[in-house]
């Protein structure tokens, strides 16, 4: 039988037991997360290893201050001494009572931060949130590219992550983008798909050396659809549909009257149809000929591009004897 004195106690408890306390901040450059933490009283630790489980990682807000430079608020650590060696402290879990969610149903998961973004995996739906912008990539593999790749030599600083995307789905509180990539040519020279953005709608533009195969952008007015030959826009402001084929064109427009009017144009490489409610007319235009029926004026007009007759009155006679049938604008067609 061992007998201990109080003493022996107070010592295996002291040097094998465990501490807790206050963490003051990490450094997360380290390929294992190191952090500054106090443990007694008058006792703080720095470059203290903090593994975290595989698949799981965080780095935690730094500790606020008071105005005497001492914790006010903070991160907790719970920390053991491997092999009850004191000099040897290794912190096994950090929680954060400022910023931690709670009031949970059993069973439900979450990752947050502390901005209050989150996911929440509930009992009947994933929920994601965030006042900022939410990005999902799927991505074409770069196996020792700087910031992420399947290579061990892969280097894992996210601060160099720039991967070359095929497909990415982004949205913030202004626009949703949906985008459809090619990477083929990123690969020369090393250059990426993620040179920085700016503010929105900035940061919804294309980025340089992309590809572009097919885009779907949204935003409180507008619905825009390309692909690389073809391109549909509407402008729920101005009351605007737009389909382009890069040679051919339909526009619709309906505006409220009295500032703007009913109006419909489609446009090949040699004709042109316009029909204007505002107007009350219905225009053709070919290369050299064109026919305009205007309500407004009860007239049928029909002429050539190239006509140089003055303008006159229907069935009259030209001074050369030619009858005018009639007019186009401001010319005339005779025969």
């Amino acid at each position: 039988m061992q007998r201990q004195t109080p003493l022996d106690s107070s010592f295996r408890a002291y040097v094998s037991g465990g501490a807790r306390g206050c963490a003051h901040e990490a450094d997360d450059k380290k390929e294992l997360q190191e952090v500054k933490v106090n443990f007694m009283k008058g006792e703080t630790r720095d470059k203290v290893e903090h593994p975290q489980p595989y698949g799981f990682t965080g780095y935690f807000v730094k500790a606020n201050y008071d105005k005497e430079g001492l914790i006010d608020k903070c991160a907790e650590h719970f920390t053991q001494f491997m092999g009850g060696n004191r000099a040897l402290p290794v912190c096994a879990v950090l929680d954060d009572r400022r910023y931690r969610l709670r009031n949970f149903k059993e069973g439900e998961v979450a990752i947050y931060d502390d901005q209050q973004q989150k996911v929440h995996i509930q009992r009947d739906r994933i929920y994601t949130r965030s006042e900022y912008k939410v990005e999902m990539r799927v991505i074409a593999d770069q196996p020792k590219m700087e910031g992420h790749g399947k290579e061990q030599e892969a280097d894992r600083d996210q601060q160099k992550d720039h991967s070359r995307r095929w497909s990415t789905m982004v949205m913030n509180k202004e626009h949703i983008l949906i985008e459809r990539t090619s990477v083929d040519d990123a690969s020369d020279n090393g250059k990426t798909q993620d040179e920085p953005g700016g503010e929105p709608p900035e940061d919804m533009k294309y980025d340089k050396h992309i590809k572009m195969l097919s885009r779907v952008h949204l935003d409180s007015l507008h619905i825009q659809v390309n692909t690389p030959t073809v391109s549909i826009l509407w402008d729920e402001e101005k009351k605007f549909l737009k389909l382009n084929t890069g040679r051919n064109t339909i526009t619709l427009e309906d505006q409220d009257e009295p500032t703007g009017g009913q109006r419909i144009l489609i446009t090949t490489p040699e004709r042109k149809i316009i029909i204007d409610d505002k107007d009350k007319s219905i225009t053709l235009l070919g290369t050299s000929t064109a026919v305009k029926v205007d309500d407004n004026i009860g007239k049928t007009r029909v002429g050539t591009t190239t006509a140089n007759i003055p303008i006159a009155h229907l069935n009259s006679i030209t001074a050369n004897g030619d009858y005018i049938v009639a007019n186009v604008a401001k010319k005339a067609l005779v025969i």
